[in-house]
Formats: structure tokens, sequence, C-alpha cells
């Protein structure tokens, strides 16, 4: 197995690839998750679901931009951050994020305030409105898998499903908003 090392650009740990990895020796199913490890199948499977709902709800969105949605969710598992947390933990330049906030607080999705010391931001009228849009249609997508779905996934399939997920971002916290137990969803 690969060694651990730290990733200058993005400042979190990164694992060296194995030999056999840099030869190409993993095997690897068709869609890129590593065959006989579940970490890997797991994470894969966890992305890609999460892509394939975001696709299939891009339009409730509002017309937000791909940047402005970063924004919105982070500040939502947040409740509130800075500007400046917001825009490092997102990747973006002041010069790049500025536009896209501008807009958000003139049209009621974000609120700023003062701490004092910086402009902190928090979720407004708007943003907590299309995030719960979203919420809806992501949830009546997973609705309308389950019901095409021939082997018969149901609710408490699911229901386990959503726990070992919650589970493991609490083990390591929530990078947005610090070490916090999930708000457990709907049962």
């Amino acid at each position: 197995m690969g060694s651990a090392r730290i990733d200058d650009s993005i400042g979190s740990t990164a694992r060296e690839p194995s030999p056999d990895e840099r030869e190409g020796g993993d095997e690897r199913d068709v869609r890129g998750a590593t065959a006989g490890d579940p970490s890997t199948r797991f994470a894969h499977a966890v992305a890609l679901l999460a892509s394939i709902i975001d696709e299939e709800t891009a339009t409730r969105w509002d017309g937000l931009t791909g940047l402005q949605v970063l924004f919105l969710t982070r500040i939502r598992r947040a409740g509130h951050v800075t500007r400046t947390d917001l825009l490092r933990g997102c990747l973006t330049s002041r010069a790049a994020g500025s536009p896209g906030l501008s807009s958000l607080l003139q049209r009621g999705y974000l609120v700023e305030t003062w701490d004092g010391a910086e402009s902190v931001l928090t979720m407004g009228p708007a943003g907590r409105d299309v995030c719960e849009r979203v919420e809806r249609a992501r949830a009546q997508w997973v609705r309308r898998a389950m019901a095409a779905d021939p082997s018969g996934v149901c609710g408490d399939d699911l229901r386990r499903s959503a726990e070992v997920i919650e589970r493991l971002a609490a083990a390591v916290g929530d990078p947005v908003g610090g070490a916090r137990q999930p708000e457990p969803g709907p049962r």
C-alpha cells in the first residue's frame, strides 16, 4: 500500500500510489472503482449518485451559477461563514467570487452582517427557499429511482444507507461547519 504525503496544493493528505497502481496493476471496473476495495467502491457510488441527482435537479437552482450553488450549499451546512472562509473553502479568489456573492446578496439568497471584524454570510429567505426546492426535487428523484429499480429498494434500505453516510461524515467532522452531528433526515 502507498504511503501518506501532504498535498500542498490543497492542504490535504493524499495517498502515494502503490507500485501496482503506478504500473496500472489495480483492477478497475467499468465505472473506475477499484474492484474489491469496499471504501473505494462506496466513495465512487456516493459521488456517482450525487452527480446524477445534481444533474437531474440542476434546473431547480433558479439559473444560479455553479459557484453560487456551491456558496449556498456551504453556507447552508455551516449556518454562517465569513467571506474569507467561504472563498478559501471554495478555492476561489476574492475577485472571482465577489460578483457571484454580490448577486446572491442583492437577490436575497444571502444576508450579510458584520461581526465587528469581518463580513459574516447567512442564508436569506430566497436562499432557504431555493435549497428547500432542490431538496424536494432530490427526494422526488430518489422516489422515482426506487420505483424504477427492479430489485425492490425500500425506505429501510435508504434509511440504513443514509445512517452510514451520516456517521462517516460526523466521524471526520464537517469541513465547513466543524465537527458536528448531521441533522437527521425525515424518517
